[in-house]
């Protein structure tokens, strides 16, 4: 298995955003513009292809015409784009468990692709902030399915093969991309000058709903390390939703 996505999932994380509060024009499309463009239809779930494709669609348009869930016209392709992750065909049975992890990984790096997209276009000055909120969390949702997958295939890892370690070594990198993704998102979480509360409270909500696979996947020690970083952040933090999905966290140690 190949984790090497994880180490650009934590690299987007880290990456700092300015802060953009002026109302802009919407340039955006509606779907039925967007897909004269060349983006994908909203009207299906879309595959790691059509991830892909819309990447490409946003090669093709003015940054400052993404879609956007202020939009009245770009609204339902925004939603679209985070709330695709979660398929169906993950946690059916129609593939076996090797063919949906490499579903998943071609997923979640064509997801990183868009993330990247949107995060450029905030630097250069377009205010992104709300998607950027959703789009890291639909990253944490890729990598929570990938974990779900990677514990029904670890018990099947036979000792005797010849690449057992390689392929061990394999989880180890996996966990440790893990681990540094939650740090990305704990410090996204206190980056008050890049997102609005309301922002910070969609992130960890999203935050809240994956940890407990997280969490439990991780080495002892990391998950010790991870629970004091969320108690010095519960300390910190002033604005009580946030606190409270903080403190949900903290009771998953």
């Amino acid at each position: 298995m190949k984790y090497c996505t994880l180490i650009l999932l934590t690299f987007l994380l880290l990456t700092s955003c300015s802060n953009i509060a002026q109302e802009q024009p919407d340039w955006s499309h509606s779907p039925d513009e967007a897909i004269e463009f060349g983006a994908p239809s909203i009207e299906k779930d879309w595959s790691p292809q059509d991830y892909t494709t819309f990447d490409a669609y946003l090669g093709e348009i003015a940054q400052n015409a993404y879609p956007r869930l202020s939009s009245d016209r770009s609204k339902d392709i925004f939603t679209k784009v985070y709330t695709s992750v979660n398929q169906s065909v993950l946690t059916g049975e129609s593939l076996d468990i090797n063919q949906r992890m490499a579903l998943a990984l071609s997923l979640q790096q064509n997801f990183i692709a868009v993330v990247g997209k949107y995060l450029n276009a905030h630097n250069k000055g377009n205010d992104y902030s709300m998607e950027l909120a959703h789009l890291l969390g639909g990253m944490l949702v890729c990598s929570d399915k990938t974990i779900v997958l990677a514990k029904e295939i670890i018990p099947t890892i036979d000792p005797e093969r010849a690449d057992y370690a390689v392929r061990m070594q394999g989880v180890e990198q996996m966990k440790s991309g893990l681990a540094t993704q939650l740090d990305g998102t704990i410090v996204s979480l206190q980056e008050t000058q890049t997102y609005s509360d309301e922002e910070r409270v969609i992130l960890a909500e999203y935050l809240v709903n994956v940890s407990p696979n997280f969490i439990s996947f991780l080495n002892q020690s990391v998950q010790r390390e991870l629970e004091i970083k969320f108690e010095k952040l519960k300390e910190k933090e002033t604005h009580k939703e946030v606190e409270n999905l903080i403190d949900q966290i903290l009771q998953l140690f």
